[in-house]
């Protein structure tokens, strides 16, 4: 435990303005993760096919279901012991989408129907209700991809063409989805089914499928951005 004094002054002007400060050095376990715990070891009918997110302290998952054409949502409400399932749609369906969070709504984009057709389409969800933000974001139609949001803008990264050819470009949005700029075409080595995290400043983009369904051909590497991508 420190304690100190700050004192700021101004050029031109007498005196000052002086803070009491006390600085605190804790164990890193206490404010860090050492280790992991089951939250709970319940099946709550999530499918092989399903994403997490969160908004506020209420984390979600959004399912695709195996045995029918539809996407199911479930809620906890206490860091994962207990789930609810709050939703379902036919609406949007799609395997292999990606998810994002702001904080306040969750993103979903992209994706794979059944009849194997992609889409570049984007949606909002406030914990409630879906909303459709574009059906065509600007960018190609995607499935495998990641997205992120980050330093107040969303990003779309990667993932694979209807072809099966792994992209490498980053895609950002300003306003919510609507609109969707790329920032660039080869960014990395071509990727699907990789994770991508904002730290400070910086994008990471780590791992992945060099191909999709090709476990032969494995990405090991991690990349770094700090313009955005």
């Amino acid at each position: 435990r420190y304690e100190f004094t700050v004192r700021v002054t101004a050029r031109g002007f007498e005196g000052g303005l002086d803070a009491n400060l006390i600085s605190r050095i804790v164990d890193p376990s206490e404010s860090s993760f050492s280790g992991w715990e089951v939250a709970t070891d319940r099946s709550q009918g999530f499918t092989d096919d399903f994403r997490i997110a969160a908004i506020g302290a209420d984390v979600f998952i959004v399912a695709r279901s195996f045995y029918t054409p539809q996407t199911f949502v479930f809620r906890s409400q206490d860091n994962g012991r207990t789930w609810n399932q709050i939703a379902s749609t036919r609406s949007h369906r799609d395997k292999e989408f990606a998810l994002a969070s702001d904080g306040t709504h969750i993103y979903k984009s992209g994706g794979v129907s059944d009849d194997g057709s992609l889409n570049s389409t984007v949606w909002r969800f406030d914990g409630t209700v879906w909303i459709r933000i574009t059906r065509d974001g600007g960018f190609p139609p995607r499935a495998g991809h990641t997205m992120l949001s980050h330093g107040g803008a969303l990003y779309i990264l990667g993932g694979h063409t209807s072809r099966r050819e792994s992209l490498a470009d980053v895609w950002r949005s300003t306003d919510g989805g609507a609109t969707w700029t790329l920032q660039n075409a080869d960014a990395f080595s071509a990727r699907t089914r990789f994770c991508a995290v904002g730290q400070g400043r910086s994008i990471f983009v780590l791992g992945g499928r060099a191909r999709p369904g090709n476990t032969a051909f494995l990405r090991y590497d991690v990349w770094k951005s700090d313009d955005d991508g």
